[in-house]
């Protein structure tokens, strides 16, 4: 019923009643004569005999000139009005030798995961859209303009500007598979919309044809068309493939290191890999299952791998964990699964604190997989882990034996002693001669004595930030400069105020006034492995001075400790991929009791611990999906390509360029795997996984999808079995009315010239004096 109104439609859109009305035009010249006979009254006359002994010598001829002049005018007004519905009569036009007019076909293929779900075990969706473009183009004129657009994120014009190469067009179909990121079907519209705006070309000339599987995340529920991708209806007409039907598929969503860097030593006991699974399933209808999860752990060098086909045995696994699902239930797994490495550490890294070299860390490969469903590309995924024997930490500090009074022990001795139970490497820097070269090793900073830096050194202590090291910075018992805290956070970027007051000297035999902390402190992610004891250890906690710290914009800033008073003890901020930490209150017994309380010890290590382990890029780098360029950080200086070392493809390489903030790949990632710098740079590898939200294979909703194709113009679902027949009809009404006008105006001539001739206006010399005779006689026989 549809593609009947839709034939009518485009029948008298194109002047079948003009054709109609030209056609009944030519009866008027025959109703004229008709009517012009039927008017006549015979009066006898004698005279007339003469006249009509002429006439019947003559009446042949002239009968046969008034029909070839009826004749002519009626072919005037028929071919006039065949000429004002000219594309009603384009199905003639290749056989009268007019060529019609040449069209555009623009081909919307979308290449995303959800492509990859297999039909009923044997054929994937992908597949049946090559099909109906193979189909498409068989079906096409020589005449016809292809372009070609693969709607995957991100877009790639695989064939554009249109072109008549039919061979290069089926090479493209040939050569595509589908990739293994998200649909981006509204910014390739947008695309083909601005391509479509700088041609110029009549509308009914020009198809879009999109084929997708239109599943869920081609178009995610709050995406609206752009301008751009609406003016396509203004340019071309869409025809658009019918959804695919809804496919059951279950997913590993997400696999992250709940840290990415683990420190082995004796200090530390037992090593475990602490991994966060989750799990997501895409159904048409809530059911039990379980799913089975494996896990493996790899080591993998950038040489290691030599045949592709046999990739190296795992290092541990699996560990098989089972997840049952509930009906309804869509997400699930475990936010806390333990891998223990059960000895292996030390055949991983050395625990000697002495051996700081390339030893001392080592990256694996933790892979996770499921059994198999309809789309299998989804159901492995992998994460980088860092294996440590310990850290490295620069301690700024003067050179002086001032000690802590009572206890014998500077400050900065105080913090060594932290550090070094926590089993870090300390390495002790003057704050007189901070050596930047120095600085660009460590994995963070201790700043005994900020009062003492300039405006340089500071700078360099950004830099540690940036690639995601920890600066901490206690304030100082005695400030020889109390003008530190504006280089401090002009350097750094923290919108802070830091007030200083010389402390008041308490009486000889007086306390001092002590403030406790908070207890209601919420734990710090950081530190979340001290929260079962985290009250306890607040509790002895007392502050007797602290410099005053207004933090002027939150942003990143969290304050881990706090007085009851709320005044903050421990203040952090996100710089760069790692933090700053500022503890207002200094390592003195005169200004707090925190390095004789149990808090002291894990709280440096657990701090330093934590923002290592998840410093910003190592939380940037495992969130990488297929279609993405990563910005790869400072630490990647030296390498000039990253290799697949893990994955398929093993061996293919993507050469790395240089930017302001790093390095990036110089084109999107498409492929999921573990990349290697080359040349190798500490052993660094970046993991690439499929996107989670590119693996719905459910079908998007029929009225939102209706109501989006609406939004871009005039549309229809097209026939897979025969895509090209949406284009029939345009091919029939081929516009050859300027042709037929040609004719008119010829026609119109012709009429003139024999009018002209048949009324005898002009007789030749030979013909007067016959005439003379006659016209004698007849005047003869009147006067007798």
């Amino acid at each position: 019923m549809i593609n009947t109104l839709a034939q009518a439609e485009a029948f008298f859109a194109n002047g079948a009643t003009l054709a109609a009305w030209g056609a009944a035009a030519v009866s008027i010249p025959i109703a004229i004569h008709l009517l012009t006979r039927l008017q006549r009254v015979n009066v006898p006359w004698g005279a007339m005999r003469f006249l009509l002994e002429v006439y019947r010598r003559h009446r042949t001829r002239l009968q046969l000139e008034q029909l070839i002049l009826l004749l002519v005018r009626c072919l005037i007004l028929a071919v006039l009005g065949m000429a004002l519905a000219g594309p009603l009569l384009g199905g003639c036009a290749k056989g009268l030798g007019i060529e019609g007019a040449r069209r555009t076909v623009c081909i919307v293929i979308d290449d995303s995961l959800s492509a990859r779900a297999t039909v009923g075990g044997a054929k994937a969706r992908f597949e049946n859209l090559l099909d109906i473009a193979s189909d498409l183009l068989d079906t096409l004129e020589p005449t016809d303009q292809v372009a070609i657009w693969q709607a995957g994120h991100p877009t790639i014009e695989a064939m554009v500007p249109a072109s008549l190469d039919r061979a290069g067009a089926r090479n493209n179909l040939q050569n595509m598979s589908p990739r293994y990121g998200k649909s981006d079907l509204p910014g390739t519209l947008r695309s083909v919309g601005d391509y479509l705006a700088k041609q110029d070309q009549p509308k009914d000339q020009v198809f879009v044809f999109v084929l997708s599987d239109f599943a869920e995340d081609a178009l995610p529920a709050d995406v609206q068309n752009s301008a751009e991708a609406a003016r396509i209806g203004k340019y071309a007409k869409l025809l658009v493939s019918p959804p695919a039907e809804p496919l059951g598929n279950v997913q590993i969503a997400s696999l992250q290191p709940r840290r990415h860097t683990i420190v082995v030593s004796p200090q530390h006991g037992p090593v475990s890999i602490p991994m966060s699974v989750k799990l997501r399933r895409f159904v048409t209808e809530g059911t039990e299952q379980s799913t089975r999860v494996h896990l493996y752990l790899h080591v993998v060098e950038a040489d290691a791998v030599t045949n592709p086909d046999e990739p190296p045995a795992p290092l541990l696994g699996p560990i098989v964990r089972e997840f049952r699902w509930s009906p309804g239930q869509v997400e699930g797994g475990w936010d806390n699964l333990e891998i223990q490495l059960d000895g292996l550490e030390d055949q991983l890294v050395s625990n000697d604190p002495g051996s700081a070299g390339a030893a001392s860390g080592t990256r694996l490969v933790v892979a996770a997989t499921i059994g198999e469903d309809a789309l299998l590309e989804d159901n492995a995924r992998t994460a980088i882990v860092e294996l440590r024997s310990q850290l490295r930490v620069g301690l700024i500090d003067e050179d002086t034996d001032a000690d802590d009074g009572d206890s014998g022990l500077t400050p900065g001795q105080w913090m060594t002693l932290a550090l070094r139970v926590g089993g870090n490497e300390v390495v002790d820097l003057p704050a007189t001669d901070v050596d930047a070269k120095t600085l660009s090793t460590l994995d963070g900073v201790v700043v005994m004595r900020p009062d003492l830096l300039g405006e340089t050194d500071w700078k360099s202590l950004r830099e540690v930030a940036d690639r995601g090291g920890l600066v901490w910075v206690n304030a100082p018992a005695a400030a020889a400069d109390v003008q530190w805290g504006e280089r401090f956070t002009a350097a750094l970027g923290l919108d802070w105020q830091l007030g200083f007051e010389p402390p008041e000297a308490p009486a000889a035999d007086s306390t001092p006034k002590s403030v406790a902390l908070d207890t209601d402190t919420s734990v710090p992610e950081p530190l979340e492995r001290l929260s079962a004891d985290w009250q306890a250890l607040l509790r002895p906690v007392a502050v007797m001075q602290s410099i005053d710290l207004t933090i002027r914009n939150g942003g990143d800033v969290v304050t881990w400790l706090r007085t009851e008073e709320g005044n903050p003890l421990l203040a952090t901020a996100e710089v760069g991929d790692g933090m700053v930490c500022l503890l207002t209150s200094a390592i003195h017994k005169d200004w707090s009791n925190l390095a004789l309380k149990p808090l002291f010890v894990p709280l440096v290590n657990e701090t330093l611990l934590g923002v290592v382990g998840n410093a910003g890029e190592s939380i940037r780098l495992s969130k990488v999906v297929c279609g993405h360029r990563p910005m790869l950080g400072r630490g990647w200086e030296g390498a000039q390509q990253i290799v697949r070392v893990h994955g398929k493809r093993v061996g293919w390489s993507i050469p790395l360029q240089r930017d302001d903030a790093g390095f990036l790949p110089i084109k999107p990632l498409e492929e999921p795997g573990v990349y290697a710098a080359s040349p190798s740079v500490g052993g660094r590898k970046l993991s690439v996984n499929v996107d989670p939200d590119a693996g719905n294979t459910r079908a998007v909703d029929d009225t939102r999808l209706r109501d989006w194709l609406s939004s871009l113009g005039t549309w229809e679902f097209l026939d897979e079995e025969n895509p090209a027949q949406a284009m029939m009809a345009q091919v029939s009404r081929t516009n050859i009315g300027w042709h037929l006008l040609w004719i008119v105006l010829a026609l119109g001539v012709i009429e003139l010239c024999l009018a002209r001739w048949f009324s005898h206006a002009k007789q030749e010399a030979s013909a007067k004096p016959q005439f003379n005779r006659i016209l004698g006689q007849v005047l003869g026989a009147q006067q007798q």
